[in-house]
């Protein structure tokens, strides 16, 4: 007589927030009531990540105008004191804190308010693509 022994392995992976209907006909075969279960729980949390979501908006919204206050306020300031050591005589005085203070903040806004648009574009092409792809699907 001859033994075999063997092992089997299944894996499914989906992208989906929910799983394919198949999967959630098997949850409910072996426990029923599954289904709903799982809906329900995916609905709270879609419904908590949302209310988050709107809550950090405008916290976050006033942290990006605060920084750029700031930003405006410190460039200001540098070109102001640039221009009296200027008036004063003092040109090479006037061109290290217009060069070292002045160039570096514009170049660090410049690359925040870029960034901040190009985040604001990627999220609406990424809400354009799910909605195109959901209403293909429906």
């Amino acid at each position: 007589m001859e033994w075999t022994t063997g092992v089997a392995e299944f894996r499914a992976q989906w992208s989906a927030p929910l799983p394919p209907p198949a999967v959630f006909r098997e949850y409910e075969a072996l426990l029923p009531g599954a289904t709903q279960r799982l809906f329900n729980l995916h609905e709270e949390q879609v419904n908590h990540r949302i209310e988050m979501e709107q809550q950090m908006a405008p916290t976050v919204r006033k942290a990006h105008l605060r920084g750029q206050w700031m930003s405006y306020s410190l460039a200001l300031t540098a070109l102001v004191l640039s221009g009296v050591m200027a008036v004063w005589g003092r040109g090479v005085v006037a061109g290290l804190v217009a060069g070292l203070v002045i160039v570096p903040i514009a170049g660090l806004a410049a690359v925040l308010i870029t960034g901040r648009r190009r985040g604001e574009r990627r999220r609406l092409h990424s809400m354009h693509d799910s909605t195109s792809t959901s209403s293909e699907k429906a």
